[in-house]
């Protein structure tokens, strides 16, 4: 039986810039940092979360998926990463499920910054039965 998801590429052109990135602007921490005879097993995770760790392989640069990462405030957090030079893809917008907003990181990878509303399940219902109409 599977039981979790513990680890997710994230390709990067170049894996010790996008080590800065990830831990001096948005607060990872460094998880591994291992030379293989392949190349470098790099991962980082958000701090007091075990998984899931963002493993950054070494290819020809991002662009690919879309990661979400969960926000207790997406106003400030917002504010925070423009101030460190972040690229969004937009304001903070409104939705049904929450508030968010996209940004990328230096190597084009997308990730949406959510505030998520609390919904109960008659509301939820609701929302999937318009996203199919």
């Amino acid at each position: 039986m599977l039981t979790d998801i513990t680890h997710a590429p994230v390709l990067v052109a170049d894996q010790d810039a996008a080590r800065t990135f990830y831990t001096e602007t948005l607060g990872f921490e460094v998880r591994d940092d291992v030379p293989m005879e392949s190349g470098r097993w790099l991962t980082v995770g958000l701090p007091d979360r075990e998984f899931l760790q963002l493993v950054l392989q070494q290819g020809d640069g991002g662009g690919e998926g879309t990661f979400v990462l969960a926000s207790d405030d997406v106003h400030a957090d917002y504010d925070g990463l423009t101030e460190a030079g972040v690229t969004f893809h937009g304001e903070p917008t409104e939705m049904p499920w929450g508030t968010e907003c996209v940004f990328e990181d230096p190597d084009g990878n997308t990730f949406d910054l959510l505030e998520p509303t609390e919904m109960d399940e008659a509301a939820m219902a609701d929302l999937l039965a318009a996203d199919q109409d």
